[in-house]
């Protein structure tokens, strides 16, 4: 296994990482907001 990553792919894993955490942040909140009007 290269110890070397590749800058593409390090720059396409940050991209997709930070994608993940805002999208995942936008659902807690949406989900929240709605367990919120439930009760």
């Amino acid at each position: 296994m290269p110890t070397k990553i590749d800058p593409h792919l390090r720059l396409i894993v940050g991209t997709a990482f930070a994608s993940a955490k805002l999208a995942i942040r936008e659902f807690a909140r949406r989900f929240a907001r709605i367990g919120h009007n439930a009760r």
